[in-house]
């Protein structure tokens, strides 16, 4: 089973595998996990595909493929601690799944998280790890919708938090003191409902927080301080936003030209990465500028989420 954002742009008919021309061609790999000699040494760029259940590595800046993460059940959301290990949603199995800076085995397994994940963030000040739940455990109690699900240094067993209006979110990003920043929908179609909120660090409830934009497709939620930026995934556009107790103000908006059903993008000092769900390609935007992609990298099957460990 897809996740419900993977199956709504298969469903819009958008040809998946139709790829863009040069490049390097992760598609072409094969056989066990591998990792090339000296690539630990520099900072490294994580590509989760869905379609291939592979995670393909880059090196960065530069962007050559220096290795490849195998095993995986439809790998989505992707997201980086302090010391650079970088957590991977492994959608079909319902678990999260870590590695270190350029290991080429997990280090860490964390399963019974909910059904349909989606996104995670990492808090830099104590190290808990959030996780969006799109759907329940068919065991849960409370029916449908889903949760954020917090692990306190990243182990363990969760505690849960939940609000109406945030009943199915998608992505999340924690800011420089704590507070977690979640989007989502109210409804099952995340275009019917979008709703933005903050965990506020040390608290149990959300606040919710009305945006003076409207957004067609929740995506990927990212801190740059003192902005937050998040993305409509469906118009291929971040903004930036200056939050203000309940309210967030545009500061800045970067269009992604040529850019199809961007989720889980990450902004890396002037240039945001763009995984093209519905382009078979990841493209790398000026930011915040955006415009014409300056590089493009090809043949993907459905790429999705995005992280750079340092």
């Amino acid at each position: 089973m897809r996740s419900l954002f993977a199956v709504a742009v298969v469903a819009a008919g958008i040809g998946l595998l139709s790829g863009c021309g040069g490049g390097l061609s992760p598609l072409r790999a094969s056989g066990d996990s591998w990792m090339a000699p000296g690539a630990t040494a520099g900072d490294l760029l994580y590509i989760s595909d869905e379609g291939t259940n592979d995670v393909y590595v880059y090196s960065w800046p530069a962007a050559k493929l220096v290795g490849t993460l195998k095993g995986f059940d439809y790998p989505q959301g992707e997201c980086v601690d302090t010391t650079g290990d970088v957590w991977i949603v492994n959608y079909g199995n319902s678990e999260m799944i870590e590695y270190a800076h350029g290991g080429t085995k997990p280090i860490a397994r964390l399963k019974d998280v909910g059904f349909t994940l989606s996104g995670c963030a990492v808090d830099p000040t104590t190290g808990n790890l959030a996780v969006t739940v799109l759907e329940k455990n068919a065991n849960s109690s409370g029916g449908s919708g889903g949760y954020v699900a917090i692990f306190k240094k990243a182990r363990g067993v969760p505690t849960i938090y939940s609000n109406e209006f945030l009943n199915f979110p998608s992505y999340c990003a924690y800011d420089d003191k704590g507070n977690l920043y979640v989007d989502g929908s109210g409804d099952i179609n995340p275009w019917d409902e979008f709703e933005f909120g903050e965990l506020p660090a040390g608290k149990s409830a959300f606040t919710i927080i009305t945006l003076n934009e409207n957004f067609n497709y929740s995506g990927g939620v990212q801190w740059k301080g003192p902005y937050v930026a998040i993305a409509d995934s469906r118009s291929n556009v971040v903004y930036e936003f200056k939050i203000r107790g309940a309210y967030g103000y545009v500061n800045g908006t970067t269009p992604l030209q040529g850019g199809s059903y961007v989720f889980d993008f990450w902004i890396q000092g002037s240039k945001l990465i763009g995984p093209n769900a519905g382009g078979a390609s990841v493209m790398l935007w000026n930011y915040p500028a955006g415009g014409e992609p300056t590089k493009t990298l090809s043949d993907f099957a459905v790429p999705f989420g995005a992280v750079v460990s340092r």
